[in-house]
């Protein structure tokens, strides 16, 4: 028997809101809060629908996580999957939910997996186009389930996974977001879990970091060769204050919160790393703005004339 658990991108959803969120369980850091078939039915739907509208939500909806906690033990091979009846569907989920945080590392970390802690992302074209055909190849096996031999609460997880993983491949294969639009990768980059996220001692927290660091300008270098230039003004705009602004979070807010850490070879390491980190950033946010397209340069020069400002 296993559970529908959900959790949003951003780490433990709001118990205040429920409506937004089914079962949560999150590793160590814990919090839960229950909705009704119905209300998540109506989830299924408006992920479905928010492909077209939503373009900067896909750490919201779209990217939804879908995850079970296995309560009994599910024998035999867990790759083997009975479509037929239905017997196989919740070590199916289970494997649908690690594969994905396995590609999706900093979504593991914001859901209290910290055996992922420090890791970023493979965005490399190769990984990509690996990823993409992964959720394809889980699209089929989820469709491969027949509805009929499934129980209620399966069905409902049927729906959304299939959901949640449409909504996955529009934006990474027909959109191709990670080769056209820099936000793609924001929130990744954003290591405030590391610093507000009380979940160890701040030392553990700070070599957490460091690891997060050191793979900061690997990452930056990997979406650098993924933008397909020339992009859009608005793109790029927002792209620069994002960027330098998550470089200034480096430097200010994140040293100042591991300063009271007292072992010196540490602090030395975090000061290389958080550096470098930083610099990456700041390299990501001016080659942004080097990136917008020429149309667009085009425009804005021809209004600075006219106001008077060249």
């Amino acid at each position: 028997m296993a559970r529908l658990l959900l959790w949003p991108r951003g780490g433990c959803p709001d118990v205040a809101h429920p409506a937004q969120h089914a079962l949560v369980r999150t590793g160590p850091e814990r919090c839960e809060t229950h909705v009704s078939s119905q209300t998540v039915g109506a989830l299924v739907k408006n992920i479905a629908n928010d492909k077209p509208r939503r373009p900067f939500r896909l750490s919201v909806k779209a990217l939804l996580v879908v995850s079970v906690i296995v309560v009994t033990a599910v024998g035999g091979d867990q790759r083997l999957f009975a479509a037929t009846n239905g017997s196989g569907w919740d070590a199916f989920v289970n494997r649908f939910v690690e594969d994905y945080l396995v590609t999706h590392p900093d979504v593991a970390v914001r859901a209290g997996r910290h055996e992922f802690d420090g890791k970023l992302p493979d965005w490399s074209p190769t990984a990509l186009k690996k990823e993409g055909g992964r959720l394809r190849s889980h699209r089929k096996r989820a469709l491969a389930f027949n509805p009929a031999r499934l129980g209620e609460h399966q069905r409902l997880e049927r729906d959304y996974l299939i959901a949640v993983i449409d909504g996955n491949l529009f934006w990474l294969a027909s959109a191709e977001w990670p080769y056209k639009n820099p936000m793609f990768y924001a929130e990744a980059l954003d290591p405030n879990v590391y610093v507000t996220r009380e979940c160890a001692p701040l030392p553990a927290r700070m070599r957490a970091y460091i690891d997060y660091a050191k793979a900061v300008p690997i990452a930056v270098e990997q979406i650098r060769n993924n933008l397909r230039t020339p992009l859009p003004r608005t793109y790029i705009d927002v792209a620069k204050k994002v960027f330098a602004g998550l470089a200034t979070f480096y430097e200010k807010d994140v040293a100042a919160e591991f300063a009271a850490v007292n072992d010196a070879k540490l602090r030395s390491e975090f000061a290389i790393a958080n550096a470098k980190a930083a610099q990456a950033m700041k390299r990501l946010a001016r080659i942004s703005h080097q990136c917008v397209d020429t149309w667009a340069k085009g425009i804005d020069e021809d209004i600075r004339k006219e106001d008077g400002l060249n």
